[in-house]
């Protein structure tokens, strides 16, 4: 039998795995783009703005299910470190 407390568990890290995949397929649309194929007028054009719209929104869901509605400065710390390391393929598992 499956409790509740399991059931909102396997949610969250379905969520989070899906967030973590979705911010870094628009981090690599984002990073591999060309800015003179998207340069109009001298300006970033409409391709480069909405690819980093794209990644702010993959950002922003990453983010909320990383601190789970805990906001503090520890949290958002641990956040920025984490994403960070994710882009960089670093681990965040300490080594012994």
């Amino acid at each position: 039998m499956i409790t509740d407390a399991e059931t909102i568990c396997e949610m969250e890290a379905k969520e989070m795995a899906e967030a973590v995949e979705e911010f870094m397929r628009e981090w690599r649309r984002w990073i591999d783009t060309r800015p003179d194929l998207s340069i109009e007028y001298g300006r970033p054009g409409m391709v480069w703005w909405k690819l980093l719209d794209a990644l702010a929104l993959a950002d922003s869901r990453l983010r909320e299910a990383f601190i789970r509605g805990d906001r503090s400065p520890v949290s958002m710390a641990l956040y920025h470190r984490f994403r960070l390391n994710m882009i960089l393929g670093k681990s965040d598992r300490v080594t012994a």
